[in-house]
């Protein structure tokens, strides 16, 4: 009985040694392919300092952010701790934190923003079928633009993901309570955006699947425009593969928009992308990808790349489809469609650069219905013309005025609605019925 005793203790005592000792293995390679999963392209792993523990690990690593014209290059430290996957939850648990500072051996220019980030921290879960769950809380980001101003903050910015092994489906939440953007021309503040995907890799590795993103309010301060608030924006989304196309369709909703003391909506939209070549997409993506990790002659690869891919892209006849469009205001309803594809048979080789080819090669149907304030408003943002000045009605009414005159709008003198009618087909273009001659725009 004493022999049997101490033959089950010795068993424990093994079991207790050595298991730690390989969950401390699994959990450094876990460790790695996590940061595997980071965006190679955008940081460049500088220094990687990883020990490991009997029952816990801790881990240094050292990122460089890719030099970009946009962003002063930045330096990232991250402190890592890793708990070993033992009983009774069997999971590798990596808490990262992410400190970020201006690499001292760079200046920002005039043209790019400086960053003042603060911790980020990353709690992530490596599951026992190898599946991923990492939540990422980034408290608060500043960046600023000495050329003109410009400044983007946003605070607490929370994203959940959920990876499978080999990163095939991937599940995401990012929630931003308030992101500000500001100019010399104005300022933009998003209040509540919530965006989820859910996504897995299909043909040729694109990510295929479905989303929604909803913003609560968004409010746009100008000088020249008055105080424009958008109330509950709500957009979802699907992507798929028919074929060798990739096919893309979203339905949009806005519940309200208040321009000042008016108020308008609701609206809705819903857009089709069909006939997106995805081989050729890929090609296009890998060599611009090239491109820009090249040390010289971004500008004629990048040209280079287009010449090729672009013509066999369009050669597929993609289209783009506005189904329905719907906005409410107090004069009434403006709705309209929108349809623009391609010729279906091209006889010829596509020419860029050559403006008249295109047109032949182009075809589309646009029908568009709206009041006359909403006519008006829609000039005035097109004109960029001042909203307060006084001058400013005269001159939208001479512009409907000319439209009318031209054919190019035809106006229901009973309801005083504006509708436009075109068509774009073999290089004809047809307005309400009368023909108008392109060659003047080229």
């Amino acid at each position: 009985m004493k022999k049997f005793l101490l033959t089950v203790l010795l068993i424990a005592v093994l079991a207790v040694a050595i298991v730690p000792y390989f969950a401390g293995i699994e959990a450094e390679k876990q460790f790695s392919q996590v940061l595997a999963s980071y965006p190679q392209n955008a940081l460049q792993l500088q220094e990687t300092d990883y020990q490991r523990g009997w029952f816990f690990s801790t881990a240094h690593t050292t990122y460089l952010s890719q030099a970009t014209t946009g962003l002063q290059q930045q330096k990232l430290v991250v402190e890592h701790e890793i708990w070993h996957a033992l009983p009774p939850y069997f999971e590798t648990v990596i808490q990262s934190t992410v400190l970020s500072q201006a690499e001292p051996e760079t200046t920002a220019t005039q043209q790019q923003f400086t960053a003042q980030v603060e911790p980020v921290l990353i709690h992530t879960v490596v599951q026992t079928n190898g599946d991923t769950v990492s939540k990422i809380r980034m408290p608060a980001v500043d960046l600023q633009r000495s050329a003109d101003k410009t400044a983007v903050q946003w605070q607490n910015l929370e994203t959940e993901i959920h990876t499978t092994n080999q990163f095939q489906q991937v599940q995401n939440r990012l929630q931003v309570p308030q992101l500000n953007y500001g100019s010399a021309g104005g300022q933009l503040s998003l209040q509540d955006l919530a965006l989820n995907a859910n996504l897995q890799q299909g043909f040729l590795d694109f990510l295929i699947g479905e989303g929604d993103l909803k913003i609560r309010q968004i409010e746009l301060q100008s000088p020249v425009l008055k105080t424009t608030q958008l109330h509950n924006l709500a957009v979802q989304w699907r992507n798929m593969v028919e074929g060798e196309n990739l096919a893309l369709v979203m339905d949009g909703n806005l519940a309200n928009v208040q321009i000042g003391q008016q108020n308008y909506g609701p609206g809705h939209m819903q857009l089709e992308v069909n006939g997106l070549h995805a081989p050729s997409l890929r090609a296009l993506q890998d060599r611009l990808a090239a491109a820009k990790a090249a040390s010289s002659g971004q500008t004629l690869m990048i040209m280079g790349a287009l010449m090729q891919y672009l013509p066999t892209i369009m050669s597929h006849q993609p289209t783009l489809t506005i189904k329905q469009f719907e906005f409410d205001s107090p004069d009434g309803r403006s709705q309209g469609t929108l349809q623009v594809g391609l010729a279906p048979k091209l006889s010829t080789p596509i020419n860029l650069f050559q403006p008249q080819t295109l047109l032949n090669l182009l075809n589309a149907e646009f029908d568009l219905q709206l009041p006359e304030k909403a006519l008006h408003n829609l000039i005035i943002a097109l004109l960029e013309l001042p909203v307060t000045d006084p001058n400013t009605l005269p001159q939208v009414k001479q512009q409907v005025q000319t439209w009318l005159a031209n054919g190019w709008l035809v106006e229901d003198e009973d309801t005083h609605f504006y509708r436009t009618k075109a068509q774009l087909e073999n290089g004809m273009l047809e307005i309400n019925e009368q023909q108008i001659p392109l060659n003047q725009w080229l």
